[in-house]
Parts: C-alpha cells; sequence; structure tokens
C-alpha cells in the first residue's frame, strides 16, 4: 500500500515550511520521497529506499538554498550566501551523506559521517566560499584543498594551495598604498597557501601569497569571531617596496602598524646601488660595522618618518 501526507508549518523555527511525502510499502521493503518547499528553501529526497529487516535506507536529494542567512533560527548559526548541491544519503546505524555542490565556483565535493564533515575544494573561490562565515575576505584565488569540521569538538581544519590569488579591497590594501604607494589590487600569485584552524571562537593560522618578484605572508594570525578581532603579523615585498608590520584591532577597521626601519634600509640600499653600484654596496655590508651602520641609520630614519606618518 502507500501513505500520502502533507504538512504545513507556519513557524518552524521561525521559518514557513510545506513537506509532501509519498511512501509505499511492500512487506518489509519501502520506497519513498518528498518534497519540502519554503520562501527560502527546497528539498527534494527521490529513489527513497528502506529496507525494514537491515535498518538501512538510502536516497537522492536536491538541496536549494537562495539565501543562507535567512535560516539562520534553523541552523544555529548567520552563514551568507546562496547554496545548491546534491548527492547521495545513507542510514546503517548512522547517516551518511555526501555530495557535490558548485555554489562557490569549482567543485565542492563533500562527506558528512558521524560527527564531522569533510570538504574536498577543487578551484573553488576562496572568496565566495568565505561568504559562509562572519569573516571579511581579503583576497580571493582559486583554492584546492580541504576543509573539515568536527560537530561534537566544533573545531575547523583547513588546508589549500591558492592560485591566481588578488588583493580585495581592504583597509591594509589602502594604508600600504597611502605609506609606500603600492598597488597590492595589481598583483597576482600563483605560488600560495592558507592554512587555518578553528576552536572556540579563535581563528588560528598563516596565508602565504608568493609570486616571482613579490610575497605577502601574513603569520601568527589570530581572529576572535566573537569580538571580532584580528592580530597578525606580515611581511611584505612588492613593487620596490618591502617591509614588516602587524595588522590589529576590529575586523570592521583594524589598525595597521607599520616597522618603517626596514622600509628605509630597503630605500638605502636601493639608493647606495644606484650611486656606489651593487658590488660597492655588498663590500660595506661585508665591512665590519657596516651592516650595523645602516640598521643605525635606518633606525634614526624610521624614527624620523614615525613622527610623519
Amino acid at each position: 500500500g502507500s501513505i500520502l501526507y502533507d504538512v504545513q508549518d507556519n513557524n518552524f523555527s521561525g521559518i514557513p515550511l510545506y513537506v509532501q511525502s509519498k511512501v509505499t510499502i511492500d512487506d518489509m521493503q519501502h520506497s519513498f520521497s518528498l518534497d519540502l518547499t519554503s520562501p527560502h528553501l527546497k528539498v527534494n529526497i527521490s529513489k527513497g529506499h528502506y529496507d525494514q529487516t537491515e535498518g538501512r535506507a538510502e536516497a537522492f536529494y536536491i538541496v536549494d538554498i537562495k539565501d543562507l542567512a535567512k535560516l539562520e533560527t534553523l541552523l544555529g548559526h548567520k552563514y551568507l550566501g546562496a547554496f545548491y548541491a546534491m548527492g547521495e544519503l545513507r542510514y546503517d546505524k548512522y547517516v551518511h551523506i555526501s555530495g557535490l555542490s558548485k555554489s562557490f565556483g569549482g567543485m565542492s565535493d563533500f562527506t558528512f559521517e558521524r560527527d564531522g564533515l569533510h570538504v574536498k575544494l577543487d578551484d573553488v573561490s576562496l572568496k565566495d566560499i568565505m561568504t559562509l562565515f562572519p569573516v571579511p575576505s581579503m583576497i580571493d584565488a582559486a583554492a584546492t584543498g580541504d576543509i573539515h569540521y568536527n560537530f561534537i569538538r566544533e573545531t575547523m581544519i583547513v588546508n589549500a594551495d591558492l592560485t591566481n590569488a588578488k588583493f580585495l579591497r581592504s583597509k591594509l590594501v589602502d594604508i600600504i598604498h597611502e605609506k609606500a604607494g603600492v598597488k597590492m589590487m595589481k598583483e597576482s600569485f600563483d605560488q600560495s597557501r592558507i592554512e587555518m584552524s578553528y576552536y572556540n571562537n579563535t581563528i588560528r593560522g598563516f596565508l602565504k601569497l608568493k609570486n616571482k618578484n613579490s610575497h605577502l605572508f601574513l603569520t601568527g594570525a589570530t581572529v576572535n569571531t566573537e569580538r571580532n578581532t584580528i592580530d597578525a603579523y606580515f611581511d611584505f615585498k612588492m613593487q620596490k617596496q618591502e617591509f614588516r608590520g602587524k595588522v590589529f584591532g576590529s575586523l570592521d577597521n583594524p589598525e595597521v602598524n607599520l616597522d618603517m626601519q626596514k622600509l628605509v634600509k630597503y630605500q638605502m640600499d636601493k639608493q647606495l646601488d644606484k650611486m656606489l653600484g651593487k658590488k660597492a654596496n655588498k663590500l660595506i655590508d661585508k665591512m665590519p660595522m657596516g651592516g650595523m651602520a645602516k640598521d643605525v641609520a635606518a633606525g634614526m630614519g624610521a624614527t624620523f618618518m614615525r613622527m610623519f606618518f
């Protein structure tokens, strides 16, 4: 026999839902399908089969969510952006869900099993996937790597190689342009990597962007998602400028502190190269106290520059 049923709930965790399902029973074998609709999402489950003797079930599914932010009361977190995925779900003592999604460009291959979610990224837009989280993205890139989230421990680990990485507009980009005249948004980096972990409202990790002539290393980075703060060091070499510094404070409007001594020393070396030639400049470095003299001069110059910066 068959069972058809409709369920409508105008306030399921604050979201109106309509569910329509069909179950066909043939002794101990059941087949089923389900359609769930809402102004914010659609879920279709088809070709469902349940073996009552073995206690096993399997089905195919399609999920289409227009705006994840609208499901905050249901998901328990304010994720951002649209999401579309399709795949297979199984039950055999525990739930196993696998699927594919192109919602973030490239391909995301994910598996949910027991206490964890594992996602393999293949050429996925880093900027687009970061819209899932309430943390502003400083760069966009094609990311290939892995994300693992443990639901029990509430921890997340991200390891990914980045290609065609480019800076997005941010306070750091604006300040470096103002202080050093570097147009960071014109740069592109193919030798890049991001590694980060999340636990107890804190993200820790590093970001390394590099090409033949330039680099930006963001190290010792700590982001507190509850307080909305960042604390990180950076090392910078780009467009004939070189310096290091620290970015800290509010994620929405962080402070940037530049170590001017490295910038001054770099500029001094360039000027000495022009005046004396690179060989003569290298000889000065090899002379007793030669390097120290440069450091002292650079330190004095940096102190003077801080008076105006």
